[in-house]
């Protein structure tokens, strides 16, 4: 399952880069990783 998030997280951030977001990435991240936690 980490491996599986690293890579929800890693193509998020690559698209992050290229679309105009107004979530912070940390902001992100932090979603995740709560999502996670359930």
């Amino acid at each position: 399952l980490a491996a599986t998030l690293n890579v929800l997280i890693s193509a998020l951030d690559e698209a992050s880069k290229r679309l105009p977001l107004e979530a912070e990435p940390s902001n992100m991240a932090r979603a995740l990783d709560e999502l996670a936690g359930d």
